[in-house]
């Protein structure tokens, strides 16, 4: 059995190493070439 879970997502420009997080997130798109990158704007 599944249960609804609430998820909390933000961004932000800090060093990672230093930035207390339970996960990391990296959103991955379909470029030309291959997998690229996802960009929030």
């Amino acid at each position: 059995m599944v249960k609804n879970t609430e998820i909390n997502l933000s961004t932000l420009a800090k060093d990672l190493k230093r930035t207390p997080s339970d996960a990391v997130v990296i959103g991955v798109g379909q470029g030309s070439d291959g997998p690229s990158c996802l960009r929030i704007r």
